[in-house]
């Protein structure tokens, strides 16, 4: 079985520089030129494997939001 080509830092990174566009073409239109870049396929298969946790994505969250 081959490595994954991207990783949950990589779209970590591509969501924190990112204003707009959230898309997997779009984090795949901003990687490096290389031969081994990431497609929007590698993308998106990265964010199937990951499991959703909401109680993580609280932790981070709650310092930015106003009860």
């Amino acid at each position: 079985m081959n490595p994954p080509k991207y990783t949950a830092i990589e779209y970590i990174n591509f969501l924190i520089a990112t204003q707009k566009s959230y898309s997997c073409s779009e984090a795949e239109r901003v990687q490096p030129t290389t031969e081994s870049a990431a497609g929007h396929d590698a993308v998106n298969r990265l964010l199937h494997r990951l499991e959703p946790d909401p109680k993580e994505l609280w932790q981070e969250a709650k310092a930015y939001v106003e009860l």
